[in-house]
């Protein structure tokens, strides 16, 4: 698992738009067939075949997958590490042969992307170090 911190200083000017009204960053590219799917976590919440409240999570599947928290706090946990804080903001790489658990500390939206070939760019490699 990868945790990475999307602070201001780490956007660019988009060269779409020619610097003047929209910074962006670069995330991860892939190829083959992606899902996409907001996620909307409420701690103390059960999700459906979930044993826990306020949990989601997957067995290594094939997938890369990346958490982008777009609101609230929760923790992440991947490839049997410990449980890492993540807020609005942060991201969390997840690669194939990781099983991962995402938790609601509060109210959490994120966008969940799983790809068959995720890859992170340079400047996520760089904002995770």
């Amino acid at each position: 698992m990868q945790l990475i911190d999307f602070a201001l200083g780490a956007f660019e000017a988009d060269a779409r738009d020619e610097g003047r009204f929209v910074d962006s960053i670069p995330i991860a590219a892939g190829q083959g067939a992606v899902e996409v799917r907001c996620v909307h976590m409420m701690p103390g919440k059960r999700p459906p075949g979930r044993i826990e409240q306020g949990v989601l999570g997957e067995l290594a599947n094939g997938y890369d997958h990346l958490l982008i928290v777009l609101e609230g706090t929760g923790r992440v946990s991947g490839g049997g590490t410990n449980h890492v804080p993540i807020e609005t903001g942060q991201a969390a790489y997840f690669p194939k042969d990781e099983g991962y658990l995402i938790f609601a500390d509060t109210p959490l939206v994120g966008i969940l992307i799983k790809g068959g070939n995720l890859a992170l760019s340079l400047r996520a490699l760089q904002a995770a170090a």
